[in-house]
């Protein structure tokens, strides 16, 4: 958005008889007349396209209820002192798909304004253009922008917002829909500084695969009492994607994100289709969540995924619906909600079940001393739900970590589903465990502490934890709190009947403890094997280099080559090279995404909305690296970041080379 503009005095041919030009004459045309003071436009009227106008130090305002059309193909630059569209003002491009309205504001103070029901529009029926608006001051949107695709086939357009000082949206929002056969268009808003985002108005990004939404501040980020729709509207059609992050973060929102069934034949299921959108909210302070998720998969499509990652502390109510119906439905895999320093507080319905395999829910807070709190509105389910035979069912699990961990009474955890490894709640914490709800799985309900199984006390009446509590002492876990004061000891496996409180429900003699055998050195101290003999040197094999990716027999097969170097060297790093759990299986998350999303585009399905949405993971893959390198906190190591992101770059080439191939 950063552009060198200057005035372009262009010849324009004869223009039609009925077009009111705005100042200048055809063969100079101008926006407002030459003079000092504002450059005013006080009644309707037109320009030709491809005019870059730099107004130096005037202001540019466009009176209300005036319109000002930019001629086929629709595209105008204008940079000024302050921009301010008035109540009922419109900016309209008309064109065939290529429309651009770009608007440049210098003044600090000024900024720039689109009034009460002022609009600035690049729809038409060939596509949605481009609405891009610059700032150094404030962006403050009471009017609408919109850039829909108005056919069924065309497109959603783009709207880009850059500001360096606070950007309000409000009045009648945003609107970038594509038709029910193309896709939706991108919404971008970026604040430099420390800068925040506020909305307050509906945002709509559907379309026959939808589009994407994009907020990245330095400052706040606040998305209060609005609609956001990333939903597919085609057969087969994926939903589409969000992606926040700012300091605090607060969202309190209705969110469509659905995706669509295939069509079926000959009257029947087609047992195929898309997949839920993809969330992924960042925070470098708290943040708060109040909204309703709708991110279902189609019938046995996948439940999208959805990830809350907060410096500070978590709080998190409302819905959602991350799960995928159909015989060969699966949900989503990806439910992660985590915190780096603070706490979390789950009182939401996640919901993350299957028809044939259930999702993973994960909730840690790796803070020292950070508490998971489930409280009795909670309600989290990973579960197979069936409608195949059961040896070809696979349960979800459910995750809780943190140093203390208290699941209150009313809360619900299902992971059920025929027994495996899988259909499991797993509780993990180091200094307290409180379980007082309903514990619900087809394999197997674990709880491990560190060091002191006095820890645990299940308060939960008889019958809430199915099948029976398996206590496990793992003193692998890292310790935080008091538990860094504990010694470790020699310990040997073994059932028990642990004591529990007065307060507790029920006794616990159906529980069982089991404890893993050590060497009784401290869990952080290595201790050499010894040996009556001499160890064998070892043999030494020199593995020749793979191939060049670039010499792949076809294109997809090189962009699947350069993803999956890149995928070999994010599993040859270890969890604290890349900065901690929550951002190893962030950045595996991302190149699982661009994997499926180009299988797909390879396959033919979508190949233009897919392959975007590949390289939108590989972007979001190199965002996450970028962000590790340079945090204060748990960073992640230079060389292997450094490594990833040289790699990540040839993944984003390859699949730009698909990308030019598909035009």
């Amino acid at each position: 958005m950063h552009l060198l503009l200057a005035v372009l005095v262009i010849a324009w041919g004869a223009r039609p008889a009925l077009a009111a030009l705005c100042a200048g004459s055809s063969a100079a045309p101008l926006l407002c007349p030459a003079a000092a003071g504002d450059c005013v436009v006080s009644s309707s009227c037109s320009l030709p396209s491809d005019l870059v106008i730099d107004l130096g130090t005037r202001r540019l305002v466009i009176r209300d209820r005036t319109q000002l059309t930019v001629e086929a193909p629709g595209r105008l630059t204008v940079t000024a002192n302050g921009i301010e569209l008035l109540g009922g003002a419109v900016i309209l491009a008309d064109g065939a798909g290529s429309q651009r309205i770009q608007l440049v504001s210098t003044s600090a103070s000024a900024g720039l304004r689109v009034g009460v029901n002022a609009r600035i529009d690049t729809s038409s029926s060939d596509g949605g253009g481009d609405v891009l608006l610059d700032s150094a001051g404030q962006v403050t949107i009471d009017g609408t922008l919109r850039s829909v695709g108005s056919s069924e086939s065309s497109a959603g357009g783009q709207v880009g917002i850059l500001a360096r000082d606070d950007v309000w949206i409000g009045g009648g929002g945003i609107t970038v829909a594509g038709g029910s056969q193309a896709s939706g268009g991108d919404i971008d808003i970026m604040t430099l500084t420390d800068a925040s985002v506020t909305v307050t108005s509906d945002l709509r990004l559907q379309g026959g695969d939808a589009g994407a939404l994009t907020i990245d501040a330095e400052g706040n980020v606040e998305v209060a009492g609005i609609s956001i729709d990333v939903g597919a509207r085609l057969a087969g059609g994926y939903g589409g994607g969000i992606d926040i992050s700012g300091f605090d973060v607060s969202i309190a929102a209705t969110v469509a994100g659905s995706g669509r069934e295939d069509l079926g034949d000959f009257g029947e299921p087609a047992e195929t289709g898309g997949d839920g959108a993809a969330v992924a909210i960042t925070s470098a302070g708290d943040m708060f969540v109040d909204a309703n998720f709708d991110l279902t998969g189609a019938p046995s499509g996948v439940g999208g995924d959805f990830e809350l990652d907060a410096a500070g502390d978590l709080t998190v109510i409302g819905k959602v619906l991350a799960r995928a119906d159909g015989k060969f439905g699966t949900g989503s895999e990806f439910v992660l909600l985590s915190s780096a320093t603070g706490d979390i507080t789950i009182g939401a319905k996640i919901d993350a079940a299957g028809g044939q395999t259930g999702g993973a829910i994960d909730i840690f807070s790796i803070a020292d001393g950070g508490k998971v709190t489930v409280t009795p509105t909670a309600d989290l389910r990973a579960d197979a739900l069936g409608g195949l035979p059961a040896n070809e069912l696979l349960g979800g699990t459910i995750a809780l970590d943190g140093c203390a961990v208290e699941i209150e009474a009313g809360a619900v955890m299902s992971a059920k589903g025929p027994p495996s490894l899988l259909a499991s709640n797993i509780v993990r914490a180091r200094t307290r465990m409180v379980i007082a709800g309903t514990l619900e799985a087809g394999d197997e309900n674990r709880l491990e502490y560190r060091d002191d199984p006095g820890i645990v006390a299940i308060l939960s009446p008889a019958g809430d934890i199915q099948p029976r509590a398996t206590l496990v002492r793992e003193p692998s876990l890292s310790c935080c709190g008091a538990s860094c004061a504990q010694p470790a000891t020699t310990s040997t496996t073994s059932t028990t009947t642990p004591t529990t409180s007065s307060t507790s429900s029920t006794a616990l003699t159906s529980t069982t403890v089991v404890t893993t055998t050590t060497t009784g050195a401290s869990p952080t101290t290595s201790v050499a094997p010894t040996s009556s003999t001499a160890p064998s040197l070892p043999t030494t094999t020199t593995q020749p280099p793979p191939p060049p990716c670039g010499d792949a027999p076809t294109p997809y097969a090189a962009a699947a080559c350069r993803i999956a170097r890149l995928r070999e060297r994010l599993e040859g790093a270890s969890p604290g090279e890349l900065g901690g759990k929550p951002t190893a299986n962030r950045l595996r998350a991302s190149l699982r995404q661009a994997t499926r999303f180009l299988d797909a585009a390879q396959s033919g399905k979508k190949v233009a909305a897919n392959l975007r949405r590949a390289l939108r993971q590989v972007t979001s893959f190199e965002k996450t690296v970028a962000q590790g390198l340079v945090r204060k906190q748990r960073q992640i190591d230079p060389e292997v970041g450094e490594t990833m992101l040289s790699l990540s770059t040839d993944a984003r080439s390859g699949i730009g080379v698909l990308q030019a191939n598909a035009l």
